[in-house]
């Protein structure tokens, strides 16, 4: 319950900062190889949310689903974007998420991880990008090889 409250009073302070900033607003579908529990890859719908401020610095929220294992990922994830061409089409990020995973066969568990990748001004509401993102859960890391943790995706996102 504290954590909730932690994550509702960041979500009223950060409001508060995007609202006096430029930004817009996106939503999106994405597709990636899966991170799983075990160390396998699958299949994995993702749906997302998120706002871009002052066309540098991206938060977006994410939820994921494993259709094999019916495994979920729910996180929150910040990018720092740098234009990567002369026409602002091409962007390059990296950044750091956090969330809360929940497994059928294993314990749920938070969440730690980064992404980097390229995103890609189709025109004026439409962007698509492609990311490699490596994500573990806070009670194992220690335990894993992180090269097993590792997935691709791309994703379509359209502003509203």
């Amino acid at each position: 319950m504290k954590s909730l409250g932690l994550i509702m009073a960041s979500a009223v302070l950060l409001s508060g900062a995007v609202s006096a900033a430029e930004y817009e607003t996106f939503v999106g579908v994405g597709v990636s190889d899966g991170v799983m529990y075990n160390g396998g890859h699958q299949f994995e719908p993702n749906l997302r949310v998120g706002t871009v401020i002052n066309e540098k610095h991206r938060l977006t929220g994410t939820y994921a689903y494993a259709t094999d294992s019916k495994d979920s990922n729910i996180f929150a994830s910040y990018d720092y974007l740098v234009s990567i061409s002369d026409n602002q089409k091409w962007n390059w990020f990296i950044g750091g998420s956090a969330g809360y995973a929940v497994f059928k066969d294993a314990g749920n568990d938070w969440s730690l991880g980064a992404q980097t990748g390229v995103q890609y001004q189709i025109n004026d509401k439409y962007s698509m990008e492609m990311g490699y993102r490596v994500i573990d859960t806070w009670d194992d890391w220690k335990d894993r090889n992180m090269s097993q943790l590792d997935s691709f995706y791309l994703a379509v996102d359209i502003k509203l």
